[in-house]
């Protein structure tokens, strides 16, 4: 991690984890930082200090970057915009747009349209997304001052392909994606505005699965847990609806199951659990693990009739909840 750090930070030219470094180049932290998704490029908004400090650090930047040291200013409906551009022979190439608001920068590669800035600055509050109906809905379910915050408005036209396409067929209004940060851990919640018929499916899968806290059985070293309160029935019920052969299959398969062992199968595997079901991931010392790592690196071996031999470098638990 810290050769990381230093390597951005030579490369930025400056280190992005110190405030006093960020109030050097004219940004204020305190400000936040938002990045909003054009076409190929993204438009940044972010807190301004001293505007002539910034100023002076795109000057510098896009002249190391693009060779562009031509600057120039234009007005978009009532907004002034700068541009910096790079001159080839006679042509001035635009590379950079961007445009003060208040305590504010916009700032746009030369892609997006410079209006694109001035549209956005001048927009009416009841057009923006803080005042969105659904974006308050969701946002306000998130803890107080999320750190990050990612937003995905699902009749955005900028959401294109068969991925974007499912995506807005179950969500009605959007995602709204949070994260806190703490000297304890990280918190982090996602908030979904479904479609009604999607929500009440998914709201389906778990209906009557009351939850055990199987966590309780995972040791106090498990690393990662996952966790699942699902009604099994309903899910079969489901699988069985969107695949019709798949049903004739199972029901073929549990009969057999039935006759060969004289117990109904189904009834005490699949049907006997309650739907909580937790898998946990602990790992060992990491000299435990390094030496797994040399062992399977120098000769592979052929999986072992018990673990003699190979270090406890990782242990998985898998709890299920049976009814009997």
């Amino acid at each position: 991690r810290d050769r990381g750090h230093i390597e951005v930070s030579r490369l930025l030219g400056f280190d992005p984890l110190k405030l006093e470094d960020l109030k050097k180049l004219g940004l204020d932290p305190a400000g936040g930082l938002a990045m909003v998704p054009m076409g190929d490029q993204p438009i940044l908004i972010a807190g301004v200090s001293d505007r002539k400090a910034l100023v002076k650090e795109i000057t510098e930047r896009m002249k190391q970057l693009a060779g562009a040291e031509q600057h120039g200013a234009k007005k978009h409906d009532g907004v002034e915009i700068h541009t910096v551009s790079a001159k080839v022979g006679e042509q001035e190439i635009p590379q950079l747009h961007y445009a003060f608001a208040g305590k504010y920068v916009l700032m746009a590669w030369a892609q997006t349209p410079a209006s694109e800035l001035a549209r956005m600055i001048k927009l009416k509050p009841e057009q923006s997304l803080e005042s969105a109906g659904w974006y308050k809905s969701l946002a306000g379910k998130t803890p107080a001052k999320p750190d990050i915050m990612v937003v995905v408005n699902a009749a955005s036209p900028a959401l294109k392909g068969p991925q974007a396409q499912a995506f807005s067929q179950h969500v009605r209004d959007g995602l709204v994606w949070a994260f806190s940060f703490d000297t304890t851990g990280i918190e982090s919640h996602v908030y979904v505005g479904l479609e009604k018929q999607t929500a009440a499916k998914l709201a389906s899968f778990s209906e009557g699965v009351s939850d055990a806290h199987l966590e309780r059985y995972l040791p106090a070293d498990t690393v990662l847990a996952y966790k699942v309160r699902a009604n099994v029935g309903r899910i079969l019920e489901e699988a069985f609806n969107l695949d019709p052969t798949l049903k004739a299959d199972f029901e073929e398969t549990m009969r057999a199951a039935t006759d060969a062992t004289g117990q109904d199968l189904e009834k005490g595997s699949l049907r006997n659990l309650t739907g909580n079901l937790v898998v946990g991931l602990s790992l060992g010392s990491a000299d435990e693990i390094n030496k797994l790592f040399r062992q399977f690196a120098e000769a592979p071996p052929e999986m072992p009739a018990d673990d003699a031999g190979l270090p406890p470098a990782f242990q998985m638990y898998y709890w299920a909840q049976v009814r009997d």
